[in-house]
């Protein structure tokens, strides 16, 4: 009896196993590697000369029809080489800026796909979603794990409210608790090695934008200021949330985000 529980344990073993897909998107100079695997979520390392930096991180969007990244079918994958020329309309530092990356693209069941891009300098991602009319956001899972102590330079308001011109504080990764005020992004990390990583966002349209909190298991989570449906007066120049939707986003459904 005992062999047979032990043939059954290794196929149920190897099942799981070979349930999960594993992808790599490596930047053009070699340099830094995000490893994605799909499971029962959308899971993905960022490493750097082989050295892994962040670990087991997450993301999902959760829609008023169902989660994006929850137990994700992978239809196809397109892996792509960019070197581009781009002229920003107002150049500053710059007239022109070398954009290049590789970009992997995944197409999954339900109508959505997430891209990774990996620059010689960091990496990126987001999701697309191809569906008809509006999609109410309620929210979206972006989950960063440290496999070490590492040091924030955090800005941490007491609310979604906020001038961005609080303090920075200085806190180490595994100390900061879901019940510690959040953060405004950027947020830079301290690796305490050669590397310090800076978190930020971009393309941020008809989406509000994100803050940080510590998930007290040496990670961070990402929090969203709910969509506001009516204001009321709060002093010079200043209006107060009076109404809150469900959602963080009402948005069109087909569209990149941030």
């Amino acid at each position: 009896m005992n062999k047979y529980i032990f043939i059954f344990y290794l196929c149920f073993l190897a099942s799981g196993l070979f349930a999960q897909k594993q992808l790599e998107v490596t930047s053009p100079d070699g340099g830094i590697k995000a490893t994605i695997r799909l499971a029962d979520k959308i899971y993905y390392d960022i490493a750097y000369n082989g050295d892994v930096l962040l670990k087991d991180n997450s993301l999902q969007l959760d829609l008023q029809d169902g989660s994006l990244g929850q137990n994700p079918v992978l239809i196809r994958q397109k892996l792509t080489q960019v070197n581009e020329t781009l002229t920003p309309v107002v150049p500053l530092k710059f007239s022109t800026v070398q954009n290049e990356y590789a970009n992997l693209l995944m197409t999954f069941k339900g109508g959505y796909s997430v891209e990774f891009r990996a620059y010689n300098d960091g990496i990126a991602y987001r999701f697309i979603t191809n569906k008809k009319g509006d999609v109410e956001v309620l929210q979206e899972e972006f989950t960063l794990n440290f496999p070490d102590s590492y040091l924030l330079h955090l800005q941490q308001p007491g609310s979604f409210k906020t001038a961005y011109e609080e303090l920075y504080t200085h806190v180490e990764s595994n100390e900061w608790k879901p019940t510690d005020k959040m953060s405004v992004l950027p947020v830079l990390v301290d690796t305490r090695k050669q590397y310090k990583i800076l978190i930020s966002e971009s393309d941020l349209s008809d989406y509000p934008c994100m803050f940080l909190q510590g998930n007290g298991s040496n990670g961070v989570t990402a929090v969203f200021p709910k969509y506001p449906l009516e204001f009321g007066e709060d002093g010079d120049r200043s209006l107060k949330i009076l109404k809150e939707a469900g959602y963080i986003a009402k948005t069109n459904g087909q569209r990149s985000f941030p």
